[in-house]
């Protein structure tokens, strides 16, 4: 999964702000202990409190800071990621499938696969049994594919496929680890029924057109059974 790390700018800004007010207060410092007028007793005075408030102006700015980066940093993750499976979310599939779109416009040789893989399972035991189909898949998937969480019962597979062997070994891995692994669901031991297909992107096909040319096959494929 894709974990956004903190805005090192923004983090690096407020550190700086505050040696800048660091900095302003020693230079007031060494330029009012030589001035003529200068009265120890004001002066230590004086620049406690301004430190105590600039010290107190910092903190709060920087832990303000940190609240707002952890709250937006989990909304983000709320957005792309389902709440069951782990897997990212059809919102984080419509910024992704660009990506893999205009890398394809741009080289003809970086094409890619859409696999859609169909669980088939009571609905009482399908929150459980997509769980347990979600953890197979990300363990067959390889670093530069993205598994998306499509529907209740469905998982979306890109995967790069520059070689579409490679891409479909990807989606013949999970099918063998579903087939002789059996899940434990409530208190039964069960193998999942699942039905998969793989489609290749072609050349100025849109996402639209890939994503129902995908799922008109499977369909097909379920009524050949």
């Amino acid at each position: 999964m894709i974990e956004e790390k903190p805005n090192a700018s923004k983090a690096s800004a407020v550190f700086l702000a505050s040696l800048l007010v660091v900095a302003i207060n020693a230079y007031l410092i060494g330029k009012f202990s030589t001035a003529e007028f200068f009265d120890p007793a004001q002066f230590n005075s004086f620049y406690l409190f301004l430190g105590l408030v600039s010290g107190i102006v910092i903190t709060y700015g920087f832990a303000n800071f940190v609240l707002k980066e952890k709250y937006r940093e989990k909304l983000l993750s709320d957005a792309i990621t389902d709440p069951v499976t782990g897997l990212y979310t059809r919102h984080y599939m419509n910024e992704v499938a660009p990506r893999f779109i205009g890398l394809h416009q741009r080289d003809p040789q970086a094409g890619f696969a859409l696999s859609l893989i169909e669980l088939t399972a009571d609905k009482k035991d399908m929150l459980q049994s997509m769980r347990s189909l979600a953890t197979v898949v990300m363990s067959a998937i390889r670093e530069t594919d993205v598994a998306i969480q499509y529907n209740q019962h469905q998982i979306a597979i890109f995967s790069t496929a520059e070689d579409p062997a490679k891409a479909e070994i990807v989606i013949n891995r999970i099918l063998d680890e579903v087939a002789a692994e059996p899940v434990n669901i409530g208190e039964s031991s069960i193998h999942l029924s699942i039905k998969s297909i793989q489609a290749l992107h072609k050349k100025d096909e849109s996402m639209s057109q890939l994503l129902t040319r995908t799922e008109d096959e499977l369909f097909l494929l379920e009524w050949s059974d």
